[in-house]
């Protein structure tokens, strides 16, 4: 038995461990737990007064224990109760600076027989003290929990990371500047109020520790303007070490809005719930791994991760619209679910990382600026990659590959660039820019461009008909088209040539503004349809533009209907050709009122024809891109004949030009019926081309021989020979420099050794200094024998080419119109196949009748001498 002295000053002061197994009498005195070290209470004893007054060390309670009258927790001490109870009909204080350890699942509470102070007198606990939380099992902070603003402490040190906290105190707990929460190990929760009444949440100015641990919030928000941050603690966020956050801090509300405090430095993100998770702000500081498992996390438009940190996704989706390359996250991908979408709206790109080492899901472009940067972007298996509707996006050179498929849905753009194009099927480098080995997606009301820094084909997997092309690509590049392509609603040409192939191009939308210059392409002078451009029609006093060319430019033609009768689905169908045929010349030269026309521009000329117009007046406009030099504009004018046909005529009434020197507009109003168009004039005032004086081709032994003379020269870099085998596909032979700047003539040579058999067609390209060119008349020889005899105008002589097998005599001779014999003769075949030459300078612009006759044939040829 132990009995202390009722004698004031018989208190009893215990500097190790307390045993009681005997009886223990304290008759009103105080012990003390003074020691420096660990003190142990084991056994169950009643006290009348007990103080815990040991700074430098710990008491922990292993048994519970009775107090008669007061139970006391000195500033700077440390009392452990553990799981214990304390019981009695006394009074607890934990004084300012104290530091209670509490380990009953049910904490700390204010009344009643609840955690781990049940004692019935009044128990008061300091709001400037340590509350330290070491359940083993999930655990409340009970409703004593002091909640006023003050420098408070609470360290968090549960069992393990599976073990629960959370704040059931009388309302929000709020921790000033100097106080701090502390986790270690552990889940703290801040429960969502809607199903659990008792979840409070931790906020103020306090400092966040984290040095392990779990911090989560159910709580959500049901305003997405709310100004609360998730943690709500606005101070500093560290180890407590001075180094940064470790833990876990996790968004798992499953309604409404949760808002990530921004600006700190964090270690390990968790997102879950059926929620949406904000970043409000750039959070480039994570330095482990972003999680998401459900629910939708935005990032907006700012940084959100940066180079080490990882990114997890089993499920929801992860929303970012900032411009630049994203996500924002390069460390180690785990992708088994979830979505990345990509949303920028703004002018700036942004742009997917695609690496080898990077594995997408799902990922949704629903923004109109975002494009690709790096290498392939990789789609696993059971994910898709989707355009979503009015969502834009440019792929270069690179492809989406993997396992996963390939999704546009109707209203979304895709551009691309791979020189391939896009494919139906196929994985290999060669099979374009969409080379998934699941299903790919390309419907036909979607819209199609084409971009990037290489000639391209479109490829097989473009559809027959789609709802809006863009022609986006490098200016001077060329985009083929694989097969015949319809388009619903819209044509936007801004840089590049689109090269019909052989195939129709035909936009279907009535409305002239469905073909459209895009931004910095004026008068669609970079951007152009290089063949056959058809479009529907119906509507009078409106232009219908038709910016159709040839490699070497522009040539637009533009068609205003001033009366217009049409069957069902009217459409005009335009061209610019320049294989010149052997009869272009017809019937002129003719007087048209008082302009004479005897020469056309060799440049080529224009087709137009029409399907389901009944009845057509209308105006025409040409526009003669590099066509030499036209000396008297005033004295061109646009001829017209039938298809394939002999008569030029001049329709319509009035007629007016516009522009300058190499951009001349002609227009002439009030036309009848479509057909062939040219440009023609009077040669004496209209030299069309001037800078070549002549350029001849000739056969000469197996090999042809180009000759070629410039009057003047100005700016004038080099010559290119080109030469093709139909006309209008040429590739270059050779390169001879130019003059430079000269006044007097200057003569050319250039021999192709090994001509193609047939017919070869040859013609100069001449370049500036400053990269302008323009082209030579396209001259066509045949290389081999000479079966049959023909007539040939050229360089303002006659060319007879006999058989070459023919020994016998053949008779000239050429007249005027009138009938007049202007010159005879007879020549003999050559057996090198040589042509005879006749000299018919004196006759340059008119048209002469030509006969040449032997044994067994006779050929009549009216030719005009040019």
């Amino acid at each position: 038995t132990l009995t202390l002295s009722p004698t004031i000053g018989s208190d009893m002061q215990v500097g190790g461990d307390w045993r009681r197994t005997g009886d223990f009498n304290p008759n009103s005195r105080e012990v003390i737990f003074n020691g420096s070290d660990l003190q142990q209470i084991f056994d169950h004893t009643t006290f009348d007064y007990i103080r815990i007054n040991n700074p430098d060390g710990e008491v922990i309670l292993l048994n519970d224990i009775d107090v008669n009258t007061r139970l006391e927790v000195d500033p700077g001490a440390l009392f452990n109760m553990s799981n214990r109870i304390v019981f009695g009909a006394g009074t607890f204080e934990l004084f300012t600076n104290g530091t209670l350890k509490i380990g009953h699942p049910q904490g700390i509470s204010n009344s009643g027989d609840i955690g781990n102070i049940q004692t019935t007198g009044n128990r008061t606990f300091a709001e400037e003290a340590t509350y330290h939380y070491i359940g083993s099992s999930n655990q409340w902070s009970g409703n004593a929990l002091p909640t006023s603003e003050a420098d408070k402490v609470i360290i968090v040190e549960l069992a393990s990371d599976e073990v629960e906290l959370r704040f059931n105190s009388g309302s929000t707990v709020l921790i000033a500047s100097d106080g701090r929460l502390e986790i270690r190990s552990g889940t703290v929760v801040e429960g969502d109020t809607s199903s659990d009444i008792s979840g409070r949440s931790i906020r103020g100015e306090g400092e966040l520790v984290m040095k392990g641990g779990v911090f989560r919030f159910d709580r959500t928000l049901t305003s997405p303007g709310s100004e609360i941050r998730f943690p709500r603690l606005s101070g500093t966020y560290s180890d407590g070490d001075e180094g940064d956050l470790l833990g876990t801090i996790i968004l798992a509300g499953v309604d409404d809005f949760q808002f990530l405090r921004s600006g700190r430095v964090y270690n390990d993100l968790i997102f879950r719930g059926a929620g949406t998770k904000v970043i409000p702000n750039a959070t480039p500081d994570i330095n482990g791994t972003v999680t998401i498992e459900d629910g939708v996390v935005n990032s907006q438009n700012y940084q959100f991760g940066k180079a080490e940190t990882n990114l997890t996704m089993t499920g929801g989706r992860l929303i970012n619209s900032s411009t630049g390359p994203s996500p924002d996250m390069n460390g180690t991908y785990n992708m088994t679910g979830g979505t990345i979408e990509f949303a920028n709206n703004s002018a700036t790109m942004q742009t997917i990382k695609g690496t080898d080492s990077r594995l997408y899901y799902n990922i949704d472009v629903t923004g109109t600026s975002v494009g690709n940067s790096g290498g392939n972007i990789h789609i696993g298996p059971g994910g898709t990659f989707t355009v979503k509707e009015n969502g834009v996006f440019r792929i270069n050179t690179v492809a989406i590959v993997g396992a996963g498929s390939f999704n546009m849905e109707p209203g979304s753009t895709f551009l691309y660039g791979s020189s391939d194009g896009i494919k139906s099927s196929g994985t290999t480098p060669s099979d374009g820019n969409i080379r998934v080995a699941g299903t790919r997606n390309f419907p036909q009301n979607a819209n199609y461009g084409f971009f990037g820094t290489q000639d391209m084909v479109t490829g097989d997997g473009l559809p027959g008909r789609v709802n809006r092309i863009i022609l986006a690509k490098n200016e001077g590049l060329t985009v083929t088209l694989s097969q015949n392509l319809e388009i619903l609603n819209q044509l936007t040409l801004t840089r590049g040539r689109l090269v019909t192939n052989g195939h129709e191009l035909y936009l279907m939308d009535t409305n002239p503004t469905a073909l459209s210059a895009g931004s910095g392409n004026e008068d669609f002078a970079i951007g152009y349809i290089d063949g056959v451009l058809k479009r529907g029609v119906g509507i009078t006093d409106v232009d219908y533009i038709f910016p159709i060319g040839r490699e070497s430019g522009l040539q637009t033609t533009t068609i205003r209907f001033d009366n217009l009768v049409t069957l069902d689905f009217p459409t005009l169908t335009a061209q610019f050709r320049t294989d010149i045929p052997g009869n272009f010349y017809g019937n002129l030269p003719q007087e048209f009122g008082i302009v004479l026309i005897n020469t056309l521009s060799e440049e080529g000329f224009w087709q137009i024809d029409a399907e389901n117009i009944t009845s057509a007046t209308y105006d025409i406009s040409l526009f003669a891109r590099g066509f030499g030099s036209i000396f008297v504009p005033d004295g061109i004018r646009i001829v017209k004949r039938e298809t394939g046909g002999e008569e030029w005529t001049v329709t319509g009434d009035e007629h007016f030009w516009g522009g300058t020197e190499f951009l001349y507009t002609f227009t002439q109003k009030n036309v009848v019926g479509f057909s062939e168009f040219a440009v023609g004039g009077n040669l004496q005032n209209n030299p069309l081309p001037v800078e070549w004086l002549s350029f001849t081709a000739q056969p000469a032994g197996g090999e042809v021989l180009l000759s070629w003379q410039t009057a003047t020269e100005t700016n004038n870099d080099f010559f290119t020979v080109l030469r093709s085998s139909d006309g209008e596909h040429f590739q270059s032979l050779g390169r001879l420099s130019g003059a430079g700047n000269s006044n007097q003539v200057n003569s050319y040579t250039f021999t192709d050794v090994a001509p193609l058999s047939g017919v070869n067609y040859y013609r100069v390209r001449q370049t500036d200094f400053d990269g302008q060119y323009d082209y030579s008349q396209t001259l066509a020889v045949e290389v081999g024998a000479y079966t049959e005899a023909r007539v040939v105008a050229h360089n303002r002589q006659i060319h007879f080419h006999l058989p070459t097998e023919s020994n016998e005599t053949w008779n000239y001779r050429v007249y005027n119109l009138s009938g007049m014999l202007l010159y005879a003769g007879a020549i003999s075949s050559a057996s090198d196949g040589t042509s005879h030459i006749l000299d018919v300078s004196s006759h340059q612009g008119q048209l002469l009748v030509v006969s040449l006759t032997g044994n067994r044939s006779v050929v009549t040829e009216k030719i005009m001498i040019r």
